[in-house]
Parts: structure tokens; sequence; C-alpha cells
């Protein structure tokens, strides 16, 4: 029996069968991925609320089965649909809904599922898809203003201070104005729109004058905010003088130094330091003029020569009183003792040296005595300073800051810091959530086009082998 010659092909076609079976395999397991893709879609399914002082933001994606979502805000349906209030979607919704920012809301949103894994139409919150979303909103806060000037140390610099503004909790999508008023007129403005942070310098404003800041929430008024901003006047000479205190019952004095002719709004330092320069008992104590005389006092003061000071923080102005005396005391309170004395009563004069009994000399013969000025043991200095009330002309008082740098030690050619500079300071809403809706069904597009594809690829292998076969099976000689 003759058998029919086996099927050969040429090396050709051989490479060109294989090429073609090669890539028909590979593009068989790439449609099997992106099958698989598209059935575990419904994995990524996002409910996407979001709720913030001013609205909520309901953007559901993911839902290649479908899916239906009902909103209710403060007690009223925002979606349209049924009876019910569900509305159906496929892929994703973009829902944004706006509300009074100054209030609190509640809120509830319900995402059904249509996946298997959800139970289809049937709606049961954390199934699968299924979620429901509740809870009241928090009013947003006012915008918050932190201003800071600069501060005058000459007078030619008086027309040329400035304002510095940290402005927080701006919103987003939100038109903000604010003004510099002085005495109700608006004397500049700017307008801006950012957030949450907003930072501006007003600049060519006046020493001595106070300010308005007037930062204006267009789109709501409750949430503006206006501050008084004071720039202190220029630096100017002011009087010092000072006086021992009585003595206290466990015997100390103390020094009390008058201060006039201070520039409210600026910062001091006032200083005591003992004549001649020694730094022992040196004291220093910050002040902040809220008016224009003051007194402050330092307790606890050995006894001993000593010169108070007052040095301008912001400009290199540093004015001392004449010395002060301040004597030792008894441990029952007496007045402090001066350093010298005159003798006892007599036809003579007594004498005395300060460092304790002298006898008198004179015609008469009666021994004088004269006080001891040498530092009593029991004295003690004692810490800080105090504020006083009134001062040179009683007109006010001035706040004590303890917590200031120790000042120098009172003599000449101590000077305070130079010119000072404006302080910079720094300081929301989320992020806009208003983004384009996602729409998701790739899956079933990308089926189709593989099986279009594939079938392409098998026709042209079809038409291959016939090629092949009629090559191979052609006419025989005899």
């Amino acid at each position: 029996m003759d058998h029919p010659a086996p099927l050969t092909v040429s090396a050709p076609w051989g490479r060109l069968v294989r090429g073609a079976t090669v890539a028909l395999l590979g593009f068989l397991a790439l449609l099997g991925a992106q099958v698989a893709q598209a059935s575990d879609a419904r994995a990524d399914e996002t409910p996407g609320v979001a709720a913030t002082c001013s609205g909520l933001v309901v953007k559901p994606h993911g839902y290649v089965d479908k899916g239906e979502v009902r909103i209710v805000v403060d007690g009223e349906g925002q979606t349209d649909g049924g009876d019910d209030g569900w509305t159906e979607f496929k892929g994703s919704f973009p829902g944004v809904y706006l509300f009074e920012p100054d209030v609190p809301h509640d809120y509830t949103v319900e995402v059904n599922s249509y996946a298997a894994d959800s139970g289809g139409r049937t709606f049961t919150p954390g199934i699968g898809g299924d979620v429901e979303v509740t809870g009241p909103t928090v009013p947003c806060s006012p915008v918050d203003v932190a201003a800071t000037t600069t501060v005058c140390a000459y007078d030619w610099q008086a027309e040329k201070q400035s304002i510095d503004l940290t402005m927080t909790n701006l919103r987003a999508h939100v038109t903000y104005l604010v003004e510099v008023l002085h005495e109700g007129d608006v004397v500049t403005h700017f307008q801006f729109r950012n957030a949450p942070t907003e930072l501006k310098t007003f600049s060519l404003l006046h020493a001595g004058t106070d300010y308005q800041v007037r930062v204006t929430d267009q789109t709501n008024g409750v949430l503006s905010r206006t501050v008084d901003v004071p720039v202190p006047g220029c630096a100017a000479r002011a009087a010092v003088t000072a006086a021992p205190t009585a003595c206290t019952p466990d015997g100390l004095a103390g020094v009390s130094v008058v201060l006039a002719d201070l520039v409210p709004g600026r910062d001091y330092v006032v200083g005591l330091a003992r004549s001649g320069g020694s730094d022992d008992g040196a004291r220093s104590t910050a002040l902040h003029a809220t008016a224009t005389a003051t007194s402050v006092v330092f307790p606890g003061v050995a006894a001993g020569t000593y010169v108070p000071s007052l040095a301008d923080a912001d400009a290199p102005r540093v004015v001392r009183a004449e010395p002060v005396v301040v004597g030792s005391c008894s441990p029952s309170g007496a007045d402090p003792a001066p350093g010298g004395g005159a003798g006892a009563a007599g036809s003579g004069t007594g004498s005395g040296d300060g460092a304790g009994d002298a006898a008198g000399s004179g015609d008469g013969g009666a021994a004088g005595t004269a006080r001891p000025s040498g530092l009593n043991s029991s004295a003690a200095a004692a810490p800080g300073a105090v504020s006083a009330p009134g001062g040179a002309d009683g007109s006010g008082t001035a706040s004590v800051r303890p917590d200031a740098a120790t000042a120098g030690d009172g003599g000449p050619g101590d000077d305070a810091a130079a010119a000072g500079a404006p302080l910079a300071a720094a300081g929301g809403s989320a992020a806009d959530p208003l983004a384009a809706p996602v729409t998701a069904d790739a899956g079933s597009s990308a089926l189709g086009i593989g099986l279009s594809a594939l079938a392409v690829v098998a026709l042209g292998a079809a038409a291959g082998c016939f090629v092949v076969r009629r090559r191979t099976n052609g006419p025989s000689e005899d």
C-alpha cells in the first residue's frame, strides 16, 4: 500500500510558521491579563466622599458594574432620582455640594455597588462596594492675622515705616481684600486669592501712628478679621531719676528709678550698676512702654553707690541718671544710713571716718560718734525688679518683662543695641477636590479589540498553511 509522502516545509516557511505561533501565544497571554484586570476592576471601587467646613464632595469611581448614590445634607435630598432619592451612575459620579461655612452641617452619603460581591442592587453597607458615610461638618475659622512693624531709630525714618502681615486660615477658591486704615480711611489695600497662608508687607507708613488692618472674606463677612497695629514713634531722649527706697523689716533697701518722656510702644532696658564700673550687684530688666512715664523698683540692693540707666532696645540711645547712694539698713527696718555723720553736740565738733565709733575732739571735750557707712552684713541682694504706678508726673505705668537680657554695667560708653529690623512671621484649607471624574470601562473595550486581533492572526496562519501545502503537493513528474 502506497503511503502519502509526509508533509515537508521548507526552512523559510518553517521559521515563518513558528514565529506566527509564538506571536499568537504571546498575544493570548496579554489578552488574558487584560481580561483579568477588567474582572478585578470592582476591587478598585472608591466612594470618594470628603467633607470640609464649606462643602461636601462626592466622587465615587471605579464602579464598572454600575452603581447608585443617595446624598442628604441637613435633612434635604441632594440627588435627582426616584422617589427614594437614589441616582444611578456607571463608572464614576461627580458631585459637589456647597453650604454656609460658618455653621455646622449634617450629611449622609450612601453608595450602592451593583457588583456581585456587593449583592447586586441590594444595598448593604460594608459589603463589597456598598458604603455609607455620615457626620457633621466643623465650621470654618475666621482668617487669622499676625502683624509686626519696623521701629524708627532716627527722625528721618519717620515716614518710611512698614507693617508685615502673616494671614492664615485662608480658604481655597475665596478672594480676600486686605486694607490698612487710619481713623477710618483706607491708606492702602491689596487683593489676593491664595490659601492657606499669605504674606504681605505695606511700606511708607508713618511712625507714631495707630493703624487698623482689615482682612475681608468676600464670600462670608463672618470669617473676616480686623486688628489694631500701632507703629511706634521714633526714638527720643527720656528723663531718668532715682532714689533709694525705705528699708524693709528684714533690713533691705532698694532703688526706685523714675522714667519720663518715654515713647509708647517702644522697648527699653532699665539698668542699675555700681558706680565705678564694677559688675558686682548689677541689675537690668526689660520694659515695654505703654505710657510716657512710669517707675521701676530694684529691691534688695546692698549698700553702695549706683548709677541707673535707660537704654532704647532698638536705637543707640542710653540715658544715665545721677548716682544714688544706698546706705545700710538695721534689721529693725530703719532708713538707710548715710556714709558719714557729725559728732555729738558740745563745745567741740566730733569727727568720724564711717568705719565705726570715733571720738570727737573740741574745746568742750565732749565725745562725738559717727554712724557707719560700710556694707551691712545682714543686707543681701534680692532678685528682679517690679513696676510701680505713677512716675515723674504720675501719668501711667509700664509692664516689666523679667526675661530680657542683662544690660551692661552702666558705665560711660555703654550703648544699647542698634536700630531694629522688622520681625518676620510665617503661618488652611484642603486642596481643590473638584478634579474631573474618572470613567472606568476599559476591560470591555480591551476584550473587543483583543478578539478582533485574534481573528486576524488566525486567518493569516490558515492562509500560510494553505500556501505551504500547495507548494509541497504540486504536480508530480512521471
